[in-house]
């Protein structure tokens, strides 16, 4: 595989490259709009069909993806693909680090027809999914969700506040 300029490609884009061309292939991807919490899992696959920058992929409250590198152009069979790497990075006020994730976005113009993207989470840790907050996970948190304290409350006020809760 070679890249635009003639240039080989380092031997980590060329299995990226590889893992699209048989993801395609094989369908092993699942179709969304924008990219979804899913795309966090290890060895999850993503085809799009919406333009998207990369603050719309899911992230943890205190790290968020960064371009590793730069952007890499090949000429395949099905047209036009360029495609770069993300990595985790803790935003500035973390205490943590940000998780070992690696994921790939592939814009893909083919001969024949519209653009698409697919995303492919190459590493991810094992626990990177439940870190994941969208704007809607970011919602505020209600009484129904405090209700789990009920049995540690004095029992009048508990059911002032969840008068319907039976435990």
């Amino acid at each position: 595989v070679r890249c635009y300029h003639g240039s080989k490609l380092p031997p980590e884009y060329v299995k990226a490259v590889e893992k699209l061309l048989g993801s395609l292939e094989n369908r092993s991807y699942t179709t969304h709009n924008l990219p979804t919490n899913e795309i966090l899992k290890q060895g999850s696959i993503q085809k799009l069909y919406c333009s998207f920058s990369s603050r719309k992929i899911p992230t943890g409250q205190y790290w968020r993806w960064n371009q590793a590198k730069s952007r890499q152009t090949v000429h395949l069979p099905l047209g036009v693909v360029t495609f770069y790497k993300l990595t985790a990075r803790k935003s500035k006020k973390a205490l943590f680090e940000a998780p070992k994730c690696k994921l790939w976005k592939f814009e893909i113009s083919p001969h024949n027809g519209k653009p698409f993207y697919v995303l492919w989470c190459e590493k991810s840790s094992t626990d990177v999914s439940s870190l994941a907050c969208d704007s809607e996970a970011k919602s505020e948190i209600t009484l129904q969700d405090l209700s789990f304290l009920k049995p540690f409350m004095e029992p009048e006020l508990a059911n002032q506040l969840w008068p319907s809760f039976h435990f």
